[in-house]
């Protein structure tokens, strides 16, 4: 991924009375991050190639952080932090707006901050969003108390070698009216079961058991475009349940 050099947060962001609400806002909100994350790398007005697009796109702060996975090597986790101080509710149009954004220049992980509250639409399009995935922040500029996103980055893929992937969780029901939480590892495209009773993430190729010694196997499909997955089996003693995803 290119990108020309960003504005250091703490040596180059200027707040002037003459800058614009929202100007002062994004600088607010980078210097809040800086100092939330004093482990990450963070950039205010950083300009990254589209892969998509063919063109430089403006991002308000970067944040990039060294994690180091299962063979000792490190990967960068990058965070865009997009700001909205528009005086109004934040509708759908901007979580879509930033959504396509992510996936031009090819991060899969996105906040979305505004001193504004988010409609139930906005809300909706977020959780739904997997890959990248975005998180809705309602954040005042003079309270650093939400900008933590340990657990946005969290990896969550069980399986052994994949220890920073993370999964696009989906929902399954039954016809019981019983939930359960389903999804592919983005990385390594494991598919994965959340068991709603212990709370252990296991793969769901019929032989690994979660505490509740359930096993969990998945029912494929082959569309043209790949592999679907169409539903979830749970085996627990001698009941076996389908979950519909």
């Amino acid at each position: 991924m290119s990108q020309s050099a960003g504005e250091d947060v703490f040596e180059t962001v200027q707040e002037t009375l003459t800058a614009p609400e929202w100007k002062q806002y994004e600088q607010q909100i980078a210097k809040l991050q800086a100092q939330a994350s004093p482990d990450a790398k963070v950039e205010h007005n950083v300009k990254i190639d589209g892969v998509l697009s063919k063109t430089k796109r403006q991002i308000d702060t970067l944040v990039s952080r060294e994690t180091s996975i299962f063979d000792g090597s490190t990967i960068a986790q990058l965070i865009v932090v997009e700001c909205k101080k528009v005086g109004k509710t934040i509708g759908i149009s901007y979580v879509d707006e930033f959504v396509g954004k992510l996936l031009d220049v090819g991060v899969p992980h996105g906040v979305l901050c505004s001193p504004s509250c988010f409609s139930a639409p906005a809300h909706s399009r977020a959780e739904g969003a997997h890959l990248p995935k975005v998180k809705l922040v309602t954040l005042d500029a003079d309270d650093p108390s939400e900008v933590d996103y340990e657990d946005f980055l969290r990896p969550d893929c069980p399986s052994i070698g994949c220890e920073y992937g993370q999964i696009s969780w989906r929902e399954a029901s039954a016809a019981t009216g019983e939930t359960i939480q389903a999804g592919t590892c983005y990385l390594c495209s494991t598919f994965a079961v959340g068991c709603p009773q212990c709370g252990e993430i296991v793969e769901a190729d019929g032989n690994e058991q979660c505490g509740c010694e359930a096993t969990y196997s998945a029912e494929l499909s082959y569309e043209s475009k790949g592999t679907e997955y169409e539903s979830v089996w749970r085996l627990l003693g001698d009941e076996e349940l389908e979950f519909n995803l």
